[in-house]
């Protein structure tokens, strides 16, 4: 498999083109939304424990992770 072939055999993807999937593209935003609010309350209240701080950071990897898909659906 080419890592940078492009794929357009899924979902709602029509076509190559950078904003084929704008609704997958743009709510990918609440995960990383998510994670930034969940951060500062916890900060906020002080219980900042390692779990999570790991929690939080694959949350926010999800969502640039699966923005990154959802834009240039490519196999890296």
């Amino acid at each position: 498999m080419n890592w940078t072939d492009q794929i357009d055999n899924y979902c709602e993807r029509t076509d190559f083109s950078y904003w084929s999937e704008p609704v997958n593209a743009v709510t990918n935003i609440a995960f990383i939304l998510s994670a930034l609010l969940v951060w500062w309350l916890v900060r906020r209240a002080g219980r900042m424990e390692w779990g999570v701080g790991l929690l939080l950071i694959v949350l926010g990897a999800i969502g640039v992770g699966s923005y990154l898909f959802h834009t240039h659906a490519t196999g890296w």
